[in-house]
C-alpha cells in the first residue's frame, strides 16, 4: 500500500501536459514498459497477466535487457527439458544470475529466441502449462500465482514471489 501510494503521489508531482486541453501524465519508461507487458500478457491469455508483466519486467529490468532487445525473451524463459531440446526450439547461451543453496552463482544457460516479443508471452503460457507448474493452475490470486511460480522452481531467487507481487502493486494503479 505505501508503495501504490508512492506512485499516485509521484504521478500527480509529475509536470502534467495539456493535450487538447485535457491534463496528461507522462509516464517513465518502466511505466510504459509494464503496461505494455501486461498488455501482451492477456493478449495471449495469460492467467494473472499483473504478474506475468511483474516477471517480465523484473527478468528484463523493463524490457532494457540484451535477452529481451536482442533476442526477443523478456521473460527469461531457459530451454531446458528435454522435449524443448529436442524440440529444437532456438535458444542462446547467456550468463545469469542464480541463487544455489543460498549463495548467489553466475552460470551461463540456454536460454529461449524469438521472433518477437509478443510470441515470448505465447511461449511463456506453453512453458508454464507443464505438469511441473500445476499449482499455478490452483491459484485464486496473484499473491498465490506469485508463490507457486517460485515453488515450482521458475526462478532460483528465494524472494521471487515478494519482487513479483512488489512489482505487481507498484504497477496496479495504471491498469484499467
Amino acid at each position: 500500500e505505501k508503495q501504490i501510494s508512492k506512485l499516485t503521489k509521484s504521478l500527480k508531482k509529475r509536470k502534467a501536459k495539456k493535450d487538447g486541453g485535457a491534463a496528461k501524465i507522462e509516464l517513465t519508461h518502466d511505466q510504459k514498459q509494464y503496461i505494455a507487458f501486461y498488455n501482451m500478457a492477456v493478449k495471449a491469455g495469460n492467467a494473472f497477466p499483473e504478474i506475468v508483466a511483474s516477471q517480465a519486467s523484473l527478468e528484463s529490468s523493463h524490457g532494457k535487457s540484451e535477452l529481451a532487445t536482442k533476442y526477443n525473451n523478456p521473460l527469461g524463459i531457459k530451454v531446458l527439458r528435454k522435449a524443448e531440446v529436442n524440440a529444437g526450439q532456438p535458444s542462446v547461451r547467456m550468463k545469469t544470475r542464480e541463487v544455489i543453496d543460498g549463495k548467489e552463482i553466475v552460470s551461463e544457460e540456454p536460454f529461449r529466441v524469438y521472433d518477437n516479443i509478443e510470441n515470448s508471452f505465447v511461449g511463456y503460457k506453453e512453458k508454464v502449462a507443464h505438469p511441473r507448474y500445476d499449482s499455478i493452475r490452483k491459484a485464486t490470486n496473484k499473491e498465490e500465482y506469485a508463490q507457486a511460480l517460485q515453488d515450482s522452481g521458475y526462478a532460483s531467487d528465494p524472494e521471487y514471489a515478494k519482487l513479483l507481487v512488489g512489482i505487481a502493486d507498484r504497477y496496479a494503479p495504471l491498469i484499467k
